[in-house]
């Protein structure tokens, strides 16, 4: 009884680990396509007036279309007015900085189940809970 309901319980989990990596990639093709149309939009170094302008004329497609117009933050405005250079140090800063508080906050568990946890198996060393067993 006891091994049947461990088996349904990792069916169960390698269900839920495969639904969560279909959302992952998923999130990783629109995270792309959104880098993609965002380098493509200030690429050539175009001056924030004339890539404002671009975007005033020719609106990014959004996947829910709205009736208003966007009305940009002005910290928003404010960075796309940065040059180039800056803009890129202040992305890879920003980079670094999230890179290490991930890192500092590991320990936090997002919820109180074993696949969530942080460990390693002792008889093939990978890391992920849901690996693929090594039998």
């Amino acid at each position: 009884k006891h091994l049947r309901q461990r088996d349904a319980e990792i069916a169960q989990l390698r269900r839920s680990l495969d639904a969560t990596r279909s959302k992952v990639k998923a999130l990783e093709t629109e995270v792309a396509e959104l880098e993609q149309r965002c380098s493509s939009s200030s690429a050539g170094g175009a001056s924030s007036a004339a890539t404002a302008a671009v975007a005033e004329s020719n609106p990014e497609p959004t996947a829910n279309r709205h009736k208003g117009s966007w009305t940009m933050d002005r910290d928003s405005q404010d960075f796309l007015a940065l040059d180039e250079d800056l803009k890129a140090n202040l992305r890879a800063e920003k980079a670094k900085r999230l890179k290490e508080v991930r890192e500092q906050m590991r320990f936090i568990l997002d919820t109180d189940s074993v696949a969530c946890s942080n460990g390693e198996w002792s008889c093939c060393g990978r890391k992920e809970y849901g690996a693929d067993g090594c039998v």
